[in-house]
């Protein structure tokens, strides 16, 4: 299995240091990428937009591999593979690009715990496995590489089962949670990093999902058909032309899912509208749907 591990909020007095431990404790199949922040005195870590904004780069570089590495998403999806379609083929991959069919299986962000953290979640609206680091390892190398070795061990095990619960396109887990919009749902995500119980989710789905109308009913009356229940699946992830949305287009908690899953958005009840209803979509804004149904992706935007 290969990982992608995103370090956020590690101060820049220690954050080489850090990546340098670590990267010789796990020399294969981990992709090791942070930014030092700016060290803050024993305040601890105040997360501003360009600290969010260093981790989300960071985790691209991991993912999409913008640098050279070898683990990484193709960003020439376009282009014929030579890999799939034997020599002769020629995909023209340039430096720093690197291959689809090598990407990373888990995606890990093991943050620094601090004022405005909930700014660096929310930016990554639930793509990776988040796990936080205590207020105690603040600027303390070795405390810090201990930490993160204990927590890359706790999402080891996290990530087994979460992906079993997430083999199925009918678990929960793969909700939009801006337009699903309930509070139990939230806490689920919240959760599984540190708190996931699976029994959670059987209650949830035994609670929210129909099996007469094969989909889960929001607390505003929303209908959300998985894509295999409506005659399967269709269309693919537009990720690659923003960069920004890439990661939660492929990654639910840190488990890889297939980018053209979607579900069938409408609404529930005899004459009701989904026009009627104001939907959010991550890329385009709040909008009124022209349509009485829509393909809801699993990051919250509009296919």
């Amino acid at each position: 299995m290969r990982y992608a591990i995103v370090l956020a909020g590690i101060p820049g007095t220690i954050v080489n240091g850090v990546l340098a431990d670590l990267r010789k404790r796990y020399p294969d199949n981990y992709v090791f990428r942070g930014t030092g922040a700016r060290l803050r005195s024993s305040k601890g870590m105040l997360y501003r937009r360009s600290d969010v904004d260093d981790a989300l780069n960071a985790a691209l570089d991991a993912v999409f591999g913008t640098t050279k590495r070898p683990n990484g998403f193709c960003q020439n999806a376009s282009r014929g593979c030579g890999l799939a379609h034997g020599k002769g083929v020629s995909c023209r991959k340039t430096n720093g690009h690197s291959c689809t069919l090598t990407k990373p299986d888990f995606l890990i962000l093991i943050h620094q715990n601090g004022q405005c953290v909930s700014d660096l979640l929310n930016r990554f609206h639930h793509s990776a496995l988040a796990m936080g680091l205590s207020i105690s390892t603040y600027n303390n190398r070795n405390k810090t590489v201990a930490e993160i070795l204990a927590k890359i061990e706790d999402a080891r095990l996290s990530l087994g089962i979460l992906r079993e619960t997430m083999s199925s396109y009918r678990s929960p887990l793969f909700l939009p949670p801006i337009n699903y919009n309930a509070r139990p749902l939230m806490d689920l995500l919240r959760n599984a990093a540190t708190e996931f119980n699976k029994g959670d989710v059987t209650q949830f789905k035994r609670t929210n999902f129909s099996r007469s109308r094969n989909a889960y009913i929001s607390p505003k009356g929303l209908r959300f058909q998985p894509a295999e229940a409506s005659g399967g699946r269709h269309g693919s992830s537009d990720a690659y032309s923003d960069p920004a949305i890439a990661l939660t287009r492929f990654y639910r908690l840190g488990c890889p899912y297939a980018d053209d899953f979607h579900f069938d958005l409408t609404r529930e009840g005899n004459g009701k509208k989904l026009s009627d209803v104001t939907i959010t979509c991550r890329q385009r804004g709040q909008f009124q749907p022209k349509s009485e149904r829509i393909n809801m992706l699993v990051d919250d935007c509009i296919r």
